[in-house]
């Protein structure tokens, strides 16, 4: 699996994808650099321009079988290759000097809740200034496309800190209208999500696509999700100047075929 990631560098302590990024608002974050050599490509392929055809989905009307996104379980990086799933996990940062881990492959640590062997974790400390971000996350699939997602009602998890440091994490749930592959966004990556406080004790979150907004001071505005064309899940910590160690597992589909 090591080849997928050819296409990332080591810069400063952080992981940065080769290649331009499309200019961003001065309030927006810039995008992320991704952990696959798919992603990267797409992520950098030139400039969003909005108001194109927005790429087909791989599952259009077909509701998933498997509600399980990823559990870890099997200790590798990949997510559940069900239904023509198969993303890859993957972590990132900005350029204003924030560290994250892991670097380059992902890896998944020991440890989740209720008995989980193995779970995500990013660790690392923000920059102490600018736009400043860390990110763990996946794509649903490899290589990168679209997932009709419409006769779910929305994704749960699971989510611990450890530590003192940042407990304020923002999931992302990138669909067809915030990431440029979509074709829609001029000023791209701001996910629909929510913010969560996290704590010391593994927590479950259920959050319904309905529900979802976007941040609301930067980024191109749509009245609600896509969630027939979704792209993959990102946790997010922003708070400048602090540590962080960031934990998720278990992450479901809720709500399927009802």
């Amino acid at each position: 699996m090591h080849k997928r990631f050819i296409a990332l560098t080591l810069l400063g302590g952080y992981v940065m994808a080769v290649g331009c990024v499309p200019k961003q608002d001065a309030n927006a974050p810039p995008p992320p650099p991704a952990g696959n050599t798919t992603q990267i490509q797409d992520e950098t392929a030139g400039q969003p321009t909005g108001g194109g055809p927005i790429p087909p989905n791989i599952n259009a009307g077909v509701c998933p079988t498997k509600t399980v996104l990823d559990d870890g379980e099997d200790g590798d990086h990949q997510a559940y290759k069900d239904d023509q799933r198969g993303g890859y996990w993957y972590t990132y940062a900005d350029k204003a000097g924030t560290v994250v881990e892991p670097s380059g492959e992902f890896k998944m640590s020991e440890g989740g809740p209720d008995g989980s062997k193995w779970a995500a974790k990013m660790s690392g400390k923000t920059g102490p200034g600018g736009i400043l971000y860390a990110g763990v996350g996946f794509s649903i699939t490899d290589p990168k496309a679209p997932v009709d997602l419409s006769c779910c009602k929305g994704v749960s998890f699971y989510g611990k800190k450890a530590g003192a440091g940042i407990a304020a994490v923002r999931l992302k749930v990138p669909d067809a209208q915030t990431t440029p592959e979509g074709n829609q966004c001029k000023q791209c990556y701001n996910d629909f999500g929510r913010d969560y406080m996290f704590t010391d004790q593994w927590t479950k979150y259920e959050l319904p696509f309905a529900d979802m907004s976007q941040e609301p001071s930067w980024g191109d505005k749509f009245p609600g999700i896509k969630a027939s064309h979704i792209y993959g899940l990102q946790w997010q910590v922003k708070d400048p100047n602090q540590s962080f160690e960031i934990w998720v597992d278990n992450v479901e589909l809720i709500g399927c075929g009802g």
